[in-house]
């Protein structure tokens, strides 16, 4: 994305952003959405007023990400208005194990805090303020990697070690859930440990499977493929209408 923002500049930038994310985000949020919600009632069997469900039902739904995206970008927009910096990348490590750990200690500490007033399930205009630490987090991780060449440094090797320990962190989640399944307290959110392990628990989860994956498909996937430039130019359609698919699926299978 910087590297778009610098070769476009700010209003052609805005511009293509406005096409490609905000006009499918506001197709979705006033029809598809109610489409959808309609389409729930009528293989059900429910009688169905239409009218009142393109007139009230405005959720993003799954485009609740790119509504995300777009305050993002915004911001960032905003940002580099007021800050302008010279356009050459100015490569650096990759960060070291231990600013990794403050960064999942902070992410996991924000995300509890914010789940005593958030918790898991609760939304606005269907975004989950209890996940938003790692979000931005992760966003802002993404713009310093561009800048400072951080994909060039990941390796196979250490992707291995990453999903080693991902998976000691799944099985100690499950099995400390299970010694504590009786605490009255909810992971979603609130003052108690399983909440607190939940949200600290995360961002091992977040940074280690997206290391892996980018490890994985740096090393196999970074190269001219017929199949893969072709899932690509479709991926955006099929998240958009995605919706669709599941609804009939749940209610046909």
């Amino acid at each position: 994305m910087p590297a778009s923002y610098e070769r476009k500049g700010v209003f052609a930038f805005l511009k293509d952003q406005a096409i490609r994310l905000g006009i499918p985000l506001l197709i979705y949020i006033f029809f598809l959405n109610p489409a959808i919600v309609g389409l729930v009632g009528e293989l059900k069997g429910v009688a169905v007023d239409w009218g009142q469900l393109f007139g009230h039902y405005h959720t993003p739904g799954p485009m609740w990400f790119v509504l995300t995206l777009i305050v993002f970008e915004l911001l960032y927009v905003g940002y580099r208005t007021l800050h302008p910096r010279s356009k050459t990348p100015t490569p650096k490590d990759f960060p070291s194990v231990a600013k990794l750990i403050v960064f999942m200690l902070t992410a996991g500490v924000v995300a509890f805090l914010i789940r005593l007033e958030y918790p898991v399930g609760k939304s606005w205009f269907g975004l989950q303020f209890g996940y938003f630490p790692l979000y931005v987090g992760m966003y802002w991780a993404g713009l310093i990697a561009a800048r400072q060449r951080w994909l060039e440094q990941i390796s196979l090797r250490k992707a291995k070690v990453w999903l080693a320990i991902v998976v000691v962190a799944i099985v100690a989640f499950a099995l400390f859930c299970y010694l504590n399944r009786e605490s009255g307290g909810s992971d979603a959110g609130g003052w108690n440990r399983l909440a607190f392990a939940y949200a600290m628990w995360e961002p091992i989860l977040c940074v280690g499977i997206s290391y892996f994956l980018l490890a994985v498909f740096k090393h196999w996937g970074n190269r001219p493929n017929r199949f893969f430039r072709a899932q690509s130019a479709d991926s955006y359609l099929a998240y958009i209408v995605h919706p669709f698919f599941i609804v009939c699926g749940t209610y046909w299978v």
